[in-house]
C-alpha cells in the first residue's frame, strides 16, 4: 500500500492467538466484507498471529497464499496488545483498523469509523454501550464491562471516550504511532492505556455505535484479565500523577 495512492490506504488487522478453529473463516468474512464494502479505500488485511501453540499459523499462511489481500505476521510471543504494537510500527498506510478475530463487532460499523478518519479524527473506537447500540453477551460480561469504564473515569480522568475494550477501533498512524511508542502494556490493557494517553495528548477521539454479539467460545481467561487491567490502571495512574498529568489526591 503506498502514501500517495489517491485513495486513502488502510490495513485492517485481527490479532490471532491459538485461533486455528475460526480464523480462515473470520478472515473469509472479513475478505468479503472489504471486496464489497471498502471500494473507497486501498486495503489489505493481515493476520497478526501471535504466539499461537495450535494450528493458527499454518491456517493464516494458507489463507494468505490463496488471497492476495491478505498478509501474515508470525510474533513469537501471546498478546493482543504486542501484535497490535508490531502491526502499526510495520504499517505503511495511512489508517491501521483493527477487529478481533472472532468478529463479535457489527462490520458495518468500520466505513463509518474510516470515513471518521478521513474528516480529521486521529483514533475512532466503536462503542457497545451506546444506547441505540444492539447488543447480545452475558450479564456479567456487561456489568464487567461497564463497571471497568467507571473505574477509568474515576481514576485516570477518562472523559472522551466510554468503551475502552470494544474489539474494533481504527487511528492514523502518523498521529497516534508516537503514543502508541509511549504504551508499556503488551496485553490486554494495551487498548486502555493507548485511549488515556491520546486524550492526555489532546488528540481527536470519536466513537461510533457498534452493534455486538458475543462469540461464546472465548480464549479470555476472565480473572487473569481483570486482574491484570486493575494492575494497569494503577500502574498508569501512578505514571500520570508523577508526570503532573493527574492530581494526586484525584479518584477523579
Amino acid at each position: 500500500m503506498e502514501l500517495n495512492s489517491p485513495k486513502p490506504s488502510v490495513r485492517i488487522v485481527l490479532p490471532a492467538y491459538n485461533e486455528q478453529k475460526s480464523i480462515a473463516q473470520s478472515a473469509r468474512r472479513m475478505l468479503d466484507f472489504c471486496r464489497a464494502c471498502l471500494s473507497a479505500y486501498t486495503w489489505h488485511i493481515l493476520i497478526a498471529e501471535n504466539g499461537s501453540t495450535d494450528n493458527t499459523p499454518q491456517e493464516a499462511d494458507h489463507m494468505a497464499r490463496n488471497n492476495s489481500e491478505i498478509e501474515v505476521l508470525h510474533l513469537p510471543e501471546a498478546g493482543r496488545g504486542g501484535a497490535l504494537r508490531a502491526a502499526s510500527a510495520a504499517c505503511n498506510t495511512d489508517y491501521l483498523l483493527y477487529s478481533d478475530v472472532d468478529l463479535s463487532a457489527d462490520m458495518n460499523a468500520i466505513p463509518k469509523m474510516l470515513q471518521e478518519l478521513d474528516s480529521g479524527a486521529d483514533l475512532v473506537i466503536g462503542n457497545r454501550l451506546h444506547r441505540d447500540a444492539k447488543v447480545k453477551r452475558r450479564l456479567h460480561r456487561e456489568i464487567l464491562s461497564r463497571g471497568y469504564n467507571l473505574i477509568l473515569q474515576k481514576f485516570l480522568g477518562v472523559r472522551k471516550f466510554k468503551d475502552a475494550q470494544c474489539g474494533l477501533k481504527a487511528w492514523r498512524i502518523e498521529s497516534v504511532q508516537p503514543v502508541i511508542d509511549q504504551v508499556v502494556d503488551d496485553k490486554w490493557f494495551f487498548d486502555s492505556e493507548l485511549l488515556v494517553r491520546a486524550e492526555r495528548s489532546g488528540f481527536s477521539i470519536r466513537e461510533i455505535r457498534v452493534d455486538w454479539v458475543e462469540d461464546p467460545v472465548t480464549s479470555v481467561r476472565l480473572p487473569d484479565t481483570i486482574v491484570a487491567k486493575i494492575k494497569g490502571v494503577l500502574r498508569l495512574r501512578q505514571t500520570l500523577i508523577h508526570d503532573h498529568q493527574l492530581p494526586p489526591d484525584s479518584s477523579v
